[in-house]
């Protein structure tokens, strides 16, 4: 990932797991509300930012990797043990509890491919 706009506390937290990512804060959360700066300037930095992103991206793409487990394991909680126990007929899925479900896997597709069939 090179690149994100928005939230700062997101941008803050995607700073400290990506190194090279550059990421342009352009509004805050402040209770119930937030706070954000007007749109035609947000347009001015994200544009900006973008050609900084993309410059250092393409000259050290390690750093914009997103760092990720070896092993993905979801859990699924269902409201009945009828709907957990259809979904741990999945694939090495297994049944956990009478109304939860969970699954391993290297590859984060297969836990999309899992959460696509059995949600």
């Amino acid at each position: 990932m090179i690149f994100l706009s928005g939230d700062a506390a997101l941008c803050g937290f995607a700073r400290s797991l990506i190194h090279g990512i550059t990421t342009v804060p352009v509004n805050e959360g402040t209770g119930d509300s937030v706070v954000s700066i007007h749109p035609d300037e947000a347009i001015i930095r994200i544009r900006e930012n973008t050609c900084i992103a993309v410059r250092k991206a393409v000259r050290e793409p390690k750093y914009c990797a997103v760092p990720t487990p070896e092993t993905f394991d979801v859990r699924v909680r269902y409201s009945t043990h009828q709907k957990a126990s259809r979904s741990s007929l999945y694939p090495g899925a297994k049944q956990n509890d009478e109304k939860t479900t969970g699954f391993s896997a290297k590859d984060y597709i297969e836990v999309l491919r899992f959460f696509k069939f059995v949600l």
